[in-house]
């Protein structure tokens, strides 16, 4: 296994259940690979990628509110990447 400098080699398997869209030539364990390398908060590699890291961090804001998450504004986070 080829590791790039800085970062930390796991052994890992995919399997694509359902492709949609078109992302023809785009690998799978690259996309993977550079989403866990692009998590803004962190200055080294994370183990899932930056878009599950951010989620879990907005849900853990939400669920820390008084009201659990009922007063956040979902359609206007809709699409965006919420940094946090």
């Amino acid at each position: 296994m080829v590791a790039p400098p800085g970062s930390t080699p796991k052994p890992v398997h995919f399997v694509v259940i359902r492709q949609d869209g078109d992302v023809k030539g785009v690998s799978l364990p690259e996309l993977t690979w550079n989403m866990c390398h692009d998590y803004p908060n962190w200055t080294g590699s994370i183990k899932v990628p930056s878009v599950c890291m951010m989620a879990h961090k907005l849900a853990e804001l939400a669920g820390n509110m008084k009201d659990s998450g009922a007063s956040m504004n979902h359609k206007a986070l809709k699409n965006r990447v919420h940094f946090l």
